[in-house]
């Protein structure tokens, strides 16, 4: 089985370890890497270049000529993905593996072993000691998705996770359509896993795995 991973990149160039998704991509065959270059302004493209020259035909990169968002990079790298015939789950991870692979890979193999499940996603656990203030649009936005997660009943408690992996057969479902909105693109997937599934059996469907922010797993949530 093959996973692919969507890594959305706007400005990145700097974020990147290249020696790290080297490292990944040439000792974990059963993955795909797949850039998608949101409209960058600085050197992300040859950093990009770089990693994929490594691994050619392990790496892909998706060039959006105009930067359109995050919801929209991702959605652009999921369907990409989705049309190559040998990925069986697609994830989403963070330019700046704020979740490691390590962790990632943790994700992967719960799906793997659930034939149930369509979609596992991370949550970090936050560090008390190192909160930086957040602006009034980014707390505005937690508290909408906190208010639509508890309202719908939805099984997941941190929207904001980077990290997540899809079955393929799903892909469709939560991609096919543009999101309405950038900032509540994550629930947005959620709701229309719901109403896919339905409210009863969606519960089943989802998985929301904690671990600590250095990648080592914790107790599931849920």
């Amino acid at each position: 089985m093959k996973t692919g991973i969507i890594i959305p990149c706007y400005n990145e160039a700097t974020n990147i370890d290249i020696r790290v998704f080297v490292k990944f991509i040439q000792t974990n065959k059963a993955y795909h890497l797949c850039f998608v270059n949101n409209g960058s302004r600085d050197y992300t493209e040859s950093v990009l270049k770089a990693i994929k020259v490594q691994a050619p035909t392990r790496v892909s990169i998706v060039d959006v000529e105009n930067h359109a968002g995050k919801a929209s990079a991702v959605r652009s790298g999921a369907r990409y993905l989705f049309n190559r015939q040998n990925v069986d789950f697609i994830g989403v991870i963070d330019a700046n593996l704020s979740t490691n692979f390590e962790a990632f890979k943790a994700l992967t193999q719960t799906i793997y072993k659930n034939e149930n499940l369509s979609l596992v996603c991370g949550s970090v656990e936050k560090d008390k000691r190192n909160i930086r203030p957040k602006s009034v649009g980014v707390i505005f936005s937690k508290i909408i998705k906190k208010t639509v997660c508890i309202f719908h009943r939805l099984p997941v408690k941190d929207t904001q996770s980077g990290a997540k992996i899809f079955r393929r057969n799903i892909i469709p479902v939560v991609y096919n359509k543009m999101f309405l909105t950038e900032r509540l693109f994550d629930v947005e997937i959620l709701l229309r896993l719901k109403k896919h599934f339905g409210s009863k059996d969606v519960i089943n469907r989802i998985h929301e795995e904690q671990f600590k922010k250095e990648g080592v797993m914790s107790i599931p949530l849920n």
